[in-house]
């Protein structure tokens, strides 16, 4: 298959997407209820129970929340969003359209990386219209708002975030066979990226914080909220108990970049490996 064909592929995932109702809901409804349910039942009870902020914040305690969600939410749109592109995949194995591609002459490297790309290009457009409307609820209530050089960290961690969420979730798509099975992990999946992005940040550093501070949720989340609250004027925000809601987490930028782009290139090998045998043998 050529590179045009390629293409083809990449915009067919797309379009099949956009008509496909369940995937449109999963993908669209996902950070829109997240939010209401923020706003309705968590922001205030965290704003309420907020004790003093950290010396380098110059926003106040509900602009910091806000920041602190909407940048949450964006995160967790990404893993929603590359699951909902990627049942494509599993409705396209089971149709058994991989038989036509295969002797159509694609490899299993364009047909997953197609998917991949597809998914991970939907999941960083979702994210980017949660952080712009963040920053918009800010602008109206007069809260502080990102630089352009903040803008450009968070598109970078949003792109490295939707590629992260896309080959993992390819991964687990490919070896999941049964919609019981994709359900499954739709929701292990959801709760544990949702507990391993918001829960983390909320706890001071510790031993435990540090080593599930190394997967790659976490890194993910670190890359999106740092450069969206930090360019808010918020730093940390401090309970009590010792609870705190923080930025990032201790590791600088650069290396948690460098360490989501590692286990990005696992989960995409390992997805493309998977995906390029169910093209040989879709059974």
């Amino acid at each position: 298959m050529t590179g045009t064909g390629t293409g083809r592929l990449f915009l067919r995932h797309l379009g099949v997407t956009v008509r496909n109702r369940t995937a449109v809901l999963i993908a669209g409804l996902t950070p829109v209820m997240l939010l209401v349910c923020w706003f309705a039942f968590l922001r205030d009870g965290l704003v309420d129970a907020a004790g003093t902020t950290g010396t380098t914040n110059s926003a106040p305690a509900a602009a910091a929340i806000t920041a602190w969600v909407f940048a949450t939410v964006a995160v967790l749109t990404g893993f929603s969003s590359t699951f909902a592109v990627l049942l494509a995949y599993a409705d396209d194995r089971a149709d058994g359209r991989f038989c036509l591609w295969a002797a159509a002459g694609a490899k299993g490297w364009q047909v997953g990386g197609t998917f991949l790309a597809a998914a991970a290009t939907v999941a960083f457009a979702l994210s980017l219209v949660v952080i712009a409307l963040g920053q918009v609820w800010a602008a109206v209530r007069g809260e502080p708002t990102m630089s352009a050089i903040d803008w450009l960290l968070a598109l970078i961690g949003s792109l490295l975030a939707a590629v992260f969420f896309a080959g993992l979730n390819g991964l687990a798509v490919a070896l999941t066979r049964t919609r019981g099975g994709l359900a499954g992990w739709a929701l292990l999946g959801g709760l544990g990226t949702t507990f391993l992005t918001t829960s983390l940040a909320l706890v001071r550093p510790t031993v435990v914080y540090e080593v599930l501070g190394a997967l790659p949720f976490f890194q993910a989340s670190s890359l999106v909220r740092a450069p969206i609250l930090e360019g808010c004027g918020v730093h940390s925000l401090t309970y009590p108990l010792g609870a705190e809601i923080r930025a990032g987490g201790t590791w600088p930028l650069g290396l948690v970049a460098v360490a989501l782009l590692a286990w990005t290139a696992v989960a995409w090998a390992l997805s493309l490996w998977r995906m390029g045998r169910t093209l040989r043998d879709p059974a």
